[in-house]
């Protein structure tokens, strides 16, 4: 597994200096090299990465802490979480592509102060967004045992995974809603209120609720953070929107 991972890092560093050899070799010569040394721009720019790292950050103090605490309630209830969480990821890389797009697009517009545009890549990411996860919820409730078991052949861990599928069943409907929200922010460059967010939902919701039900529902407790985690970041994310990034009319 770490050889494949190195060989496929590697190929995909190749063939991106051939993409830029044959592609975009024009923009190699630098122009005018005052543009690199914008003190404004470079301000800017430091300061919206150093948000999205801060909210990456939190995003992965949050999945993190779920396997370190699915751990806590032994062996197997961290391989079934782990197999569950496998099947959350098949969803936000499957949104991201639509985040990825809508981060360009809205970029774009916003930048033009085109408001038709802006709000068209809007509407349209999030329906691409929910309908992917409307599908994917279709799917789990479906054929949520035929794909546990692609992951185990052991009958009492499926049983045991399957003992809590329920929250993988909404996740997507609930989780697509923050993933496209992700990708809009941060093409609006809005990234201060999604740094916020993060933060605010992790040490407000996320903890406490987990840590005030563990005791009276075990694992389920975890899954029900995670759940309002994604839920309340989505909502958030939401209400900072109508101050942060929906273009007025001038």
């Amino acid at each position: 597994v770490a050889l494949g991972t190195v060989i496929a890092q590697y190929i995909g560093l190749v063939l991106a200096i051939l993409l830029y050899l044959f592609k975009y070799s024009d923009y190699k010569i630098v122009k005018d090299i005052k543009k690199i040394f914008e003190l404004a721009s470079i301000k800017k720019f430091l300061k919206v990465n150093f948000d999205i790292f801060v909210r990456t950050l939190f995003l992965i103090f949050a999945f993190s802490f779920f396997t370190a605490e699915s751990a806590t309630f032994g062996d197997d209830i961290l391989a079934a979480n782990t197999i569950l969480l496998q099947l959350w990821m098949i969803l936000s890389f499957g949104i991201d592509g639509f985040a990825f797009a809508a981060e360009s697009l809205v970029g774009k517009y916003f930048g033009s102060r085109d408001k038709e545009n802006f709000n068209k890549v809007i509407k349209y990411s999030f329906y691409w967004g929910i309908g992917l996860g409307v599908i994917l919820s279709f799917v789990y409730l479906i054929f949520g045992k035929e794909i546990v078991s692609l992951y185990t052949n052991n009958s009492e861990l499926i049983t045991l995974t399957m003992s809590f599928f329920i929250w993988t069943i909404f996740a997507p409907l609930v989780n697509s809603i923050c993933y496209i929200w992700d990708g809009v922010f941060i093409g609006a460059t809005a990234t201060k209120a999604m740094r916020n967010s993060m933060v605010i939902v992790t040490l407000f919701i996320y903890l406490p609720v987990y840590f005030l039900t563990k005791g009276a529902i075990g694992n389920h407790a975890l899954w029900l953070a995670l759940s309002l985690f994604m839920l309340t970041r989505g909502v958030s994310l939401t209400l900072y929107s109508k101050k942060y990034i929906l273009l007025q009319d001038d």
